[in-house]
């Protein structure tokens, strides 16, 4: 079977809390990897596809996590989610970490300064200012800027 990570995976076997943003519940899961951009997690009930989530460890993450928010949570996505069978946790999830950087500037910023807009951007509040308080025209210029530059 095609390997199609985008990035390495480390073996890294521990208990987890796993919760839907907006949710106060926490559901006990269990987590088999971690990579720089994701992990894989086994959960008792299915994870909607698309869906943000905060990990909490149960024991620590491996030390070089650079996306762990101050609480010791990690925000992620769901890219997948399937039935695996078993007893306890009976569906298998990929997630994919939710990085603390703003999507314009590259800036790392603390996760509650960073703003996610309606077409899946994050961003900083100095950027989401300068967006909004911008007249549309020169907003519109600016990116086609970018990107023809970009691509040119």
């Amino acid at each position: 079977m095609p390997n199609y990570r985008a990035f390495a995976r480390e073996r890294f076997e521990t208990g987890i809390e796993i919760r839907r943003e907006g949710s106060a519940e926490f559901v006990q899961a269990y987590a088999t990897n971690f990579g720089a951009g994701g992990m894989y997690v086994q959960t008792p009930e299915p994870l909607p596809l698309g869906s943000r989530v905060l990990v909490r460890g149960q024991g620590a993450f491996p030390e070089d996590r650079k996306n762990i928010t101050a609480s010791g949570e990690i925000k992620a996505r769901v890219q997948w989610c399937r039935e695996i069978g078993g007893e306890e946790h009976s569906y298998g999830c990929g997630l994919s970490f939710v990085l603390n950087k703003c999507d314009l500037c590259d800036e790392t910023v603390p996760y509650e300064d960073l703003h996610e807009l309606k077409n899946k951007l994050a961003l900083c509040g100095h950027c989401k200012n300068q967006i909004y308080n911008t007249d549309k025209g020169k907003i519109q210029k600016s990116l086609e800027e970018r990107l023809l530059g970009n691509v040119l």
